[in-house]
């Protein structure tokens, strides 16, 4: 007898994110619950849905936008984002600076895959300046996934690498 892959479902309204995956009829069941306290403006995050069956990918959000913006600058004009302050009791410094922007990228422009050379310009105007930054990144090797080559190449938080983000945020963020 095959198993039925996980039905998976990711949607975004407004500040209100919905992930799930799991079994249709439970992942279905926890989006109608979602949407309506979404419609009636009581829920923005999945923590109230969690059921065994159902597992939410991520929740995003825990640090409000004030926060972010004491801890980035971000070039509208250019998409570029970089650090007013760089992680100083770091050991890995410029690794770190490199997960806090992609996550500045994937929180304040909703951008998922940031471009090498985007990344480095970010770097730079932080105050970070490297000839190659796979060295740097092969540090955070698990928590980041690359696509793409030379100048094409782009970089992407993967779930775990989000919450390891967001937690250099917070700490970051709180300086």
């Amino acid at each position: 007898m095959d198993i039925p892959p996980p039905y998976k479902l990711q949607i975004k309204i407004g500040s209100n994110e919905f992930s799930a995956e799991g079994p249709e009829p439970v992942v279905t069941a926890a989006y109608e619950k979602w949407l309506s306290a979404a419609a009636t403006g009581r829920a923005s995050t999945n923590a109230d849905l969690h059921t065994p069956e159902v597992n939410p990918i991520l929740n995003l959000g825990s640090i409000d936008i004030a926060s972010l913006h004491r801890l980035y600058i971000i070039d509208n004009d250019k998409k570029i984002v970089s650090l007013k302050h760089l992680p100083s009791t770091s050991t890995n410094r410029d690794s770190d600076a490199a997960m806090l922007i992609l996550y500045g990228y994937k929180r304040l422009l909703q951008v998922d895959d940031v471009l090498v050379t985007r990344l480095m310009m970010g770097l730079r105007i932080s105050g970070i300046h490297i000839k190659r930054l796979d060295g740097v990144m092969a540090i955070n090797k698990d928590w980041v996934r690359k696509g793409g080559s030379r100048i094409g190449g782009r970089y992407t938080l993967n779930n775990q690498g989000i919450i390891q983000a967001e937690n250099l945020a917070r700490k970051y963020s709180d300086q």
